[in-house]
């Protein structure tokens, strides 16, 4: 091929300079949006099944109280820690099948998806513990801040454990330790009635007395898992 057809060709097929590029990469921007609405589009990425547990949750408590079912509160209790696991399994869904990296190249960074889903869920689990609480200790006669602190200790406990067993090596590779972690607690729970009734009777002095306290430990736990599970959510891509 002499030199004339190459410039030829070259003269044909060469891609012109791009006209008005600023311009024209300033029209397809983003629009910004607030932090508040990032957290509400990420509703619409929760599972379904998700939202389905926490009615069956509702509905438990619901007919519950409608049918004056004693063991209403202890039930609620037992379905708290599956609660927790699965906003702990929700919350790193990307990891778990393997779209860390795709998440990671998109509009909004890895780490803000986690916060956005943790907060939508910790919102919701708050939600369920500020609606059964008060109708289980109205229906009882039970105080409304002792239902909720025997409510939500077996949710932290296993929020706690479900976050340190997915930062282990063992919970990256094993898809449902947190799970067995919440069904451990559930089985514990269940299992109460069959323990010695003083020992029993001495654990729910101790949380009717350091209840709160232990709530506001549990509280700090959390909040410091979640802070590392967030820190560390590119690290593992």
């Amino acid at each position: 091929m002499n030199k004339e057809m190459k410039r030829l060709l070259k003269e044909a097929y060469d891609t012109p300079e791009p006209l008005d590029k600023e311009r024209f990469l300033k029209t397809i921007r983003p629009d910004r949006i607030s932090l508040m609405q990032f957290i509400l589009r990420q509703v619409l990425y929760i599972r379904k099944t998700v939202w389905l547990f926490m009615l069956i949750q509702v509905l438990t408590v619901v007919l519950g109280i409608t049918f004056g079912i004693l063991n209403t509160e202890r039930t609620l209790m037992m379905l708290m820690p599956f609660m927790a696991s699965i906003a702990v399994m929700e919350s790193i869904r990307s990891r778990r099948f393997n779209m860390t990296e795709l998440e990671m190249v998109t509009r909004f960074s890895l780490k803000s998806v986690i916060f956005a889903r943790m907060t939508i869920l910790g919102v919701a689990a708050l939600m369920v513990l500020a609606l059964s609480s008060p109708l289980i200790a109205i229906t009882f006669g039970s105080k409304t801040v002792s239902v909720a602190v025997q409510v939500v200790i077996p949710y932290l406990l296993a929020m706690v454990l479900c976050l340190l067993a997915e930062r282990s090596p063992l919970g990256r590779v094993t898809e449902y330790s947190s799970l067995a972690i919440a069904a451990m607690i559930s089985f514990t729970i269940f299992l109460s009635d069959s323990v010695n009734p003083a020992v029993v009777s001495n654990v729910l002095k101790v949380v009717e007395r350091y209840g709160i306290v232990i709530t506001l430990v549990l509280l700090v736990l959390t909040v410091f898992e979640q802070y590392k599970i967030i820190n560390n959510a590119e690290a593992f891509a």
